[in-house]
């Protein structure tokens, strides 16, 4: 009997200790500013903010059209393919999400529209990095994308590569 009683005395106090260390709070990280990573902010037509994620270096906004996603990507192929906008890169996935990369007086811009379950709207996510960025990250980024687009240029048929 005495050693049940030890035993649980000696449960009931590695509970208390336990119990009473508070865990550390996680540092959150510090995400960047807009106006940081984006000269200028292109949202789609009736664009509703749905998240906004990324690093210390780069950001991700995601929103949310109601426009079905061929007429947001006419949107953007119109805005894109206009000054300050050089239109590098745009694809389309087996999924039906296109892709652009664009930059804007060397900063680079990644949406890509993915259309909605029913056709009916559309999610679009838009990215870069922070203008004071490390060139090297951002010229890795630019290269991959490019690199991605020649892959993919490679593949289509020669009239539907001069559509694009």
């Amino acid at each position: 009997m005495r050693y049940i009683a030890a035993a649980l005395a000696a449960a009931l106090a590695g509970t208390a200790l336990v119990g009473g260390c508070k865990p550390r709070p996680v540092q959150e990280q510090q995400l960047p500013k807009v106006s940081d990573v984006f000269s200028t902010l292109v949202l789609p037509p009736n664009g509703v903010f749905v998240s906004r994620q990324g690093s210390s270096d780069a950001l991700q906004l995601t929103f949310r059209s109601p426009l079905p996603a061929e007429q947001v990507v006419s949107y953007y192929r119109s805005v894109l393919g206009k000054d300050p906008y050089v239109l590098v890169s745009d694809t389309k996935g087996s999924d039906g999400a296109v892709s652009f990369y664009a930059e804007d007086k060397g900063r680079p811009l990644w949406i890509q529209v993915v259309p909605g379950a029913l056709g009916d709207s559309s999610t679009v996510q838009m990215a870069g990095v922070v203008a004071k960025a490390s060139s090297a990250t951002a010229d890795s980024l630019r290269a991959a994308s490019t690199a991605d687009k020649i892959r993919l240029d490679s593949r289509r048929p020669a009239d539907s590569a001069a559509q694009h």
